[in-house]
């Protein structure tokens, strides 16, 4: 166990605060370790995932995700480090009154789909986005902050996991509001394969096709 914790902002890499230590210790080093022995030993189904997540965004730990065959129900995690390997970069937390006041202030609606949140269906929970993450620098303010439906903010972060963009002005999840003029499409597996097949038909990027069908219809 590591030394006792308290809370602090001096960069010290083994130190977590007390609720994330207690999930580090059920990861011993360099062993896999199945999602469903830490929620046994945790608890907090929707809360472990993202905050592991959080230890190595925010702390800088290495731990490991492993998909096993199973899907999103068989994750594995293999803590790699001791300690943080790189200078922390800790974002506020978003206090439940601020991320209230954000939902207002964007009328209940996900900056991307336009979905409303307030009937806080399973997909289409509200979620209280940083634009800018905290590992690029982000700040808990107002103008970084915006509303997400659930669905839109988990392609965010799979978006944000494999970004090469040099700026998140340039990204339409981060700014959506800068793309007016694009659209994200979610369409069903059927939709998706017939699309496929016409841009493999006529050699067009799907965007070209879209826009095609829409001519030919008005």
């Amino acid at each position: 166990m590591a030394k006792a914790r308290r809370a602090k902002r001096t960069y010290d890499p083994t130190y977590l605060p007390a609720h994330l230590q207690k999930l580090i210790d059920l990861l011993p080093l360099n062993q896999r370790v199945h999602q469903s022995v830490i929620f046994e030993a945790y608890g907090r189904k929707p809360e472990y995932a993202r905050r592991i997540r959080k230890i190595v965004s925010e702390y800088g730990w290495d731990i490991e995700r492993v998909r096993g065959k199973n899907g999103a129900n068989d994750d594995y995690y293999i803590r790699r480090s001791e300690q943080s390997v790189r200078p922390w970069r800790i974002r506020d937390e978003v206090k439940p009154k601020k991320r209230q006041q954000i939902y207002e202030r964007d009328g209940f609606r996900c900056a991307m789909c336009g979905a409303d949140v307030s009937d806080r269906q399973l997909l289409t929970l509200p979620q209280c986005d940083h634009k800018v993450p905290a590992e690029r620098g982000g700040a808990s303010v107002d103008a970084n902050l915006q509303t997400l439906c659930t669905r839109c903010n988990l392609k965010k972060r799979q978006a944000c996991k494999h970004c090469t963009l040099k700026s998140c002005q340039d990204c339409p999840y981060a700014f959506p509001e800068n793309f007016d003029h694009q659209l994200i499409l979610y369409l069903s597996e059927d939709a998706k394969r017939r699309l496929d097949r016409l841009v493999e038909q006529f050699g067009m990027p799907p965007a070209v096709i879209v826009e095609r069908l829409l001519q030919e219809s008005s």
